[in-house]
């Protein structure tokens, strides 16, 4: 799972025009190759899956360096609170001091990556409560911002109104069908321009944010409506005494940016 800061929970990023040579595009690899990227481990991963550290880590990575008196007013929290949260990202190794900003009086900070991956296949073993506090906090931050959308979506410009879209597409696929969509997503949004907050004049004229979350959600059937059909039903429960322990066992679905998101 890659997040954006929403994060930013990989695989989703926005991007560069096909024409115009996307830094960190790999043909053939990975398409966000040379993009720095946090990966989560058993320390990183509890310090951020909490709603208000990704979205202080998305606000981070979308919009540059800010203090913690200005993210907790977008936050709406106080700034003492705020600054706890930085100090557990900054120890986390997520955000940092930026010093050429901050002043003897306030202190600066950035984030210390452009994205975040969740790839550890063996982490949502080890860490199941923080892995699902995580990924459930970039489902928050992906309503929220999905939420925002709509809301706007009758004052935006009739030709932003034609870009808008929503839609879903229910697929019957094998494993490696499932693999290959995700990435083949991944890679047509890798060939976009990404935001970003320390060159903002690299933007053509008439260039708006845009928000492209990916989501591949796996349905397994009902065990009995599994059974009917012949079909094997759901894996057991992958407590302790259920479960077969080997490398494969356990794997993260990777769904971006993202932000939850954690970008």
């Amino acid at each position: 799972m890659d997040n954006d800061g929403t994060g930013r929970a990989e695989p989703a990023g926005p991007a560069v025009p096909p024409e115009e040579p996307t830094r960190g595009t790999d043909p053939g690899g990975d398409p966000f190759a040379g993009r720095s990227a946090a990966r989560l481990d058993a320390g990183s991963l509890r310090a951020v899956a909490h709603p208000r550290r990704l979205r202080m880590l998305g606000e981070l990575r979308r919009h540059g360096p800010s203090t913690a008196t200005r993210l907790a007013a977008k936050l709406g929290i106080n700034t003492g609170s705020a600054s706890y949260h930085l100090r557990q990202l900054a120890d986390a190794g997520l955000v940092a001091e930026d010093r050429d900003e901050g002043t003897s009086r306030e202190r600066w900070w950035r984030a210390a990556h452009e994205m975040t991956r969740f790839d550890d296949r063996e982490l949502l073993v080890r860490e199941p409560e923080a892995s699902m506090a995580y990924i459930q906090a970039i489902e928050s931050f992906y309503s929220a911002r999905l939420r925002s959308g709509v809301e706007a979506y009758p004052d935006m410009p009739r030709e932003w109104q034609q870009v808008f879209t929503m839609s879903d597409v229910s697929l019957r696929l094998t494993l490696a069908e499932g693999e290959q969509l995700r990435d083949d997503l991944v890679e047509v949004l890798a060939r976009y321009r990404w935001e970003d907050p320390d060159a903002p004049g690299e933007a053509p004229e008439g260039a708006e944010y845009v928000s492209a979350v990916v989501l591949v959600l796996p349905e397994p059937a009902p065990r009995d409506e599994a059974a009917e059909e012949g079909r094997p039903g759901p894996a057991p429960d992958a407590s302790p005494g259920n479960r077969a322990e080997g490398p494969d066992d356990a794997r993260p679905t990777a769904p971006p940016a993202g932000d939850g998101s954690a970008r």
